[in-house]
């Protein structure tokens, strides 16, 4: 484990990563991948180029939870647990059992979230039993939010990562899954509102599921939009192909085009961020195969003091 920074940084580099550490029977991948997840964390921090801060989807094996020790983190924090409980909600009136509805949790969130900054609060909720669809039923999904102590600024940073429910993947029509998309994001709006401070920026980050189904767009941008002033969130990569001269990075781009691994931000009243570059160290290996089925990017915020307000 290294020490934490003490001297304040002029940026924090944050990526999100589903690192698909599915139990055995449903990986496509050996453990191997997993360990050597791990093991590019660490090579990255010794030549000073690691994420100061990661969200993990997917992390529900041992050796998933892993990564954050291998790669050096300081703080290393999980979300729900299979037996954290999960609220009551209006859904669907049979299971489903055939695809995995009504068989309970047979793992956590599959959340972590790795910090090199100080972790001064954690916040975790499951969510509602009727907000998920299928197989992911199988999984106790829900909502993260760590806030970190970032040198130099008067208030933490607040990082709140979250992972929706498959489409496909989930075994259930498309209807029956974006219902349950629609609940959860439901869920990440109340989340949002109840634990908003804003004097604090606030980083959402996280795979939300939605691809290239205009439904879920349609849904997602809508609960986004409804946000007050004082906690609208922008879209870093879409922030940076507005703004930036540069072409975003082959991997990168892949990221944004497939939809689904997301990085927002909100600005708080003490101090702000504004995305400076991106780039995606778990893209594709050099013989074409990757080691996950998702890209693991990472977005630098440059800190910038001063009031609220969007960064244009």
């Amino acid at each position: 484990m290294v020490e934490p920074p003490h001297e304040p940084p002029a940026s924090i580099r944050v990526m999100t990563y589903n690192v698909h550490g599915l139990p055995a029977l449903l990986r496509k991948r050996d453990t191997g991948s997993l360990q050597e997840i791990g093991q590019r964390f660490r090579h990255l921090r010794m030549h000073g180029r690691h994420p100061h801060i990661v969200v993990l989807q997917e992390a529900f094996t041992d050796e998933a939870k892993a990564i954050g020790r291998m790669g050096g983190y300081a703080y290393v924090v999980d979300g729900p647990s299979a037996q954290d409980p999960v609220g009551a909600s209006p859904g669907n009136a049979a299971n489903h059992w055939w695809a995995g509805e009504g068989l309970g949790k047979h793992v956590g969130s599959g959340l972590q979230v790795l910090s090199d900054f100080p972790v001064v609060a954690t916040v975790g909720k499951a969510f509602p039993e009727a907000a998920c669809a299928g197989f992911d039923c199988l999984a106790n999904k829900g909502i993260l939010s760590v806030s970190v102590r970032i040198p130099g600024q008067s208030e933490p940073l607040d990082i709140v990562t979250t992972h929706f429910n498959s489409r496909r993947a989930s075994g259930v029509s498309h209807t029956r899954s974006n219902a349950a998309f629609e609940r959860q994001t439901t869920a990440l709006v109340e989340f949002l509102h109840r634990t908003r401070d804003p004097r604090r920026p606030r980083i959402l980050a996280g795979d939300f599921n939605i691809g290239r189904d205009a439904v879920r767009q349609r849904l997602f941008r809508k609960a986004i939009s409804d946000l007050t002033e004082h906690d609208r969130f922008d879209d870093a990569l879409q922030f940076l192909h507005r703004h930036e001269r540069r072409p975003l990075p082959e991997c990168v781009r892949e990221a944004k085009e497939r939809g689904k691994d997301l990085e927002l931000w909100s600005n708080g009243s003490s101090w702000r961020l504004k995305p400076v570059r991106a780039d995606a160290p778990f893209g594709h290996e050099p013989d074409g195969t990757m080691l996950s089925d998702h890209v693991g990017y990472q977005t630098e915020f440059r800190i910038i003091p001063g009031a609220i307000g969007r960064v244009q």
